[in-house]
């Protein structure tokens, strides 16, 4: 009998993680899952943590992949090949989720729904990890406006808060684009929810997304300029499958991952550097269109960086300080050899 949750979880030198996620599941009243640990070629010992783990709980479903090292993408397509759940959701070795994960997902079957979005809640390491017990119930959502919300606000979700039915995800064969160290959720994310009739939405908090220090997330290098065209490579797709969402995607879609990039910059560069970086960008252009959206905190930020560059960074700098993590990099010449470098040796990217 199939399991009612295949949970795909790519592990790259993770062993030092493999308990979180031993504790999640633990605590979970309903064991109605299957577990999907792919180790994405570590250089450490999680192999061996993941085989002890899986023998620990020999009355779960525990299934462990060893691959060479390809990236989340790769690693989570390889899941994706296992799957037998009903269900399918990602979890982050490194991240926890709520003692009611698997509840919410068995209080909804009496419902039919392509995708169940639920929320998570961004906390540092060091943090408690307070479970709120209120539950909101779920309601449906258009998929045209998930979209919009997500266009608005790229974090807010990730593809750890949805569970998505297999039956839809077989329809479609949905897989991860590999080559990309970023966007390739936000690109998957996109095609999920475009072609998905009946999304179910929930303002519970199922996700703990941990903050580690140090981690890529909070590195500014060039693959966050390179991968943008992971997104750019939507276009044609919404062009045939939701041509009303190109006027959202053109307004906001890329040019919102340009402006967080610059945002970014400012902490990560000098002030001449962040200076001289958003002229090599163009980002007055690639921006432009921001400065008659809707969220205030966009739009005139936007405004004042094409009014004025030297006041925007400066704003940022006292801002950004207390708000982002972005660690301090080398100089601008030492970023531009990476980036040449980069695309050079992209293979086509």
């Amino acid at each position: 009998m199939a399991p009612l949750l295949s949970v795909i979880i790519p592990f790259y030198n993770g062993e030092r993680f493999v308990e979180n996620i031993e504790k999640s599941f633990m605590a979970q009243k309903s064991k109605d899952f299957e577990l999907i640990c792919v180790d994405d070629g570590s250089k450490d010992e999680t192999m061996k943590a993941l085989e002890s783990f899986k023998e620990r709980h020999s009355d779960w479903i525990i299934k462990v992949i060893h691959k060479e090292n390809g990236g989340v993408s790769s690693a989570r397509n390889a899941g994706l090949a296992v799957a037998s759940g009903k269900y399918i959701s990602f979890v982050d070795s490194d991240d926890y989720v709520t003692p009611d994960y698997i509840d919410v997902l068995k209080d909804n079957l009496d419902k039919h729904f392509e995708v169940l979005v639920f929320q998570q809640k961004r906390i540092h390491e060091k943090d408690k990890r307070v479970t709120n017990s209120k539950y909101y119930g779920t309601e449906y959502y258009g998929n045209f406006g998930i979209m919009t919300e997500f266009a608005n606000n790229p974090t807010k979700y990730g593809v750890y808060n949805m569970f998505i039915n297999k039956e839809y995800y077989d329809k479609h064969n949905f897989k991860f684009r590999e080559g990309f160290k970023y966007y390739e959720d936000y690109e998957f994310m996109y095609r999920v929810f475009c072609l998905a009739k009946d999304i179910l939405f929930t303002e519970h908090e199922m996700y703990f997304y941990i903050l580690h220090k140090g981690s890529a997330m909070q590195s500014f290098n060039v693959d966050r300029i390179t991968c943008i065209k992971a997104l750019e490579d939507l276009r044609p797709f919404f062009k045939e499958n939701m041509p009303e969402f190109l006027g959202v995607f053109d307004t906001w879609c890329v040019s919102r991952i340009y402006w967080s990039i610059m945002w970014q910059a400012c902490i990560a560069f000098s002030f001449s550097d962040a200076m001289k970086f958003g002229k090599m960008l163009d980002i007055k252009n690639k921006v432009r269109t921001l400065s008659d959206v809707a969220d205030d905190k966009v739009k005139y930020s936007t405004v004042l960086m094409r009014f004025s560059m030297p006041l925007y960074i400066l704003a940022v700098k006292i801002l950004g300080r207390s708000r982002s993590a972005i660690k301090r990099r080398g100089n601008l010449e030492e970023f531009k050899r990476e980036l040449n470098e980069s695309i050079s040796n992209s293979s086509g990217l």
